[in-house]
């Protein structure tokens, strides 16, 4: 549920995804791994996991065909997954089904947006483009932009 209201709130998700700390077998101490959940061990986790990339990357769940080679549709319940066509949606609809309730019932909480916001694109490392990128302590008054607020300062 925390999924669907911090998506719905317009987080940014890129950096959201579950991770598991694992303890190794064997009696060796203080080395940790940080994993992805796995299908079979952890399936919620997973799901959640697979949910928050495709959200994040525009991706279709299963193929993992992005927006630019396929034309998505996003899952109608949850507003988080995507999918290219219903042979996908159909092929993942086991797992996803584990979270997609609970996500659309933790983004019906927020009520000040009528719709989920679409995330932001990121390049294959993670980072958003740098043309998307602004200062968010910047104070701006109405009307002005980013440009006219450094020559205000300068002067």
């Amino acid at each position: 549920m925390c999924l669907g209201v911090m998506a719905k709130a317009g987080a940014n998700l890129h950096r959201a995804i579950p991770h598991v700390w694992e303890v190794p077998t064997g009696g060796i101490t203080g080395l940790n791994n940080l994993v992805d959940p796995d299908e079979i061990s952890m399936p919620v986790h997973h799901s959640l996991n697979q949910t928050v990339l495709s959200y994040t990357t525009r991706t279709c769940l299963s193929c993992i065909k992005n927006h630019l080679e396929a034309d998505l549709k996003v899952c109608t319940q949850c507003k988080m997954a995507y999918f290219c066509g219903s042979s996908c949606q159909k092929e993942k609809w086991s797992r996803h089904k584990l979270v997609c309730k609970k996500i659309r019932q933790g983004s019906d909480l927020i009520t000040f947006y009528d719709e989920m916001p679409k995330q932001m694109i990121v390049d294959t490392n993670g980072f958003l483009p740098f043309d998307d990128a602004y200062d968010n302590d910047l104070v701006l008054e109405d009307g002005q932009d980013e440009a006219d607020y450094y020559d205000d300062v300068e002067e």
